[in-house]
């Protein structure tokens, strides 16, 4: 794959991988018998996290990160406001 389509489809990438990793979750939840799990989404990340979770009374702020195998960005850094 040519180093260009990496960072020209890296949106659809990102919210796929979202979609995938929210959908995995509820699966799980939803064979603990957890049924009230919330998703909600941040319009910008300036407050750190890109997705929130709330369930059976927890919530928390979740910040997502991708890179690929041979990425010139092997780290990356999280938010510390999420601490």
């Amino acid at each position: 794959m040519p180093e260009t389509a990496h960072f020209i489809d890296s949106s659809a990438r990102e919210k796929l991988i979202e979609h995938l990793l929210i959908g995995a979750l509820q699966k799980h939840l939803w064979k603990l018998g957890i049924r009230d799990c919330e998703v909600l989404r941040s319009e910008v990340d300036s407050a750190g996290y890109d997705i929130l979770l709330v369930a059976c009374g927890t919530m928390r702020h979740v910040q997502l990160k991708a890179s690929y195998l041979g990425a010139k960005t092997a780290r990356v850094s999280i938010n510390t406001r999420l601490a």
